[in-house]
């Protein structure tokens, strides 16, 4: 996980400077493929996350753990 949020860092910066008005269609395409990457990274890390909690709530309960019930 923390190679996947380093990898998103690295595509993060590379989008943080914006793009000029007259900037050539090649760098549009470059930088859309660079946000896609970004997004992909991110979707990767949510299911690994996912995952991870599916797999301690499945053998720990965890899940019970941290929910708040309301009994009166």
């Amino acid at each position: 996980m923390h190679a996947v949020t380093t990898v998103r860092a690295l595509l993060s910066s590379g989008l943080s400077a914006g793009l000029r008005n007259d900037a050539p269609d090649r760098a549009l395409v470059m930088r859309q493929k660079w946000r896609l990457s970004e997004i992909r990274a991110e979707d990767y890390v949510f299911m690994l996350l996912s995952r991870f909690i599916n797999n301690l709530e499945d053998k720990v309960g965890l899940l019970s753990f941290f929910c708040v019930r309301d009994e009166y």
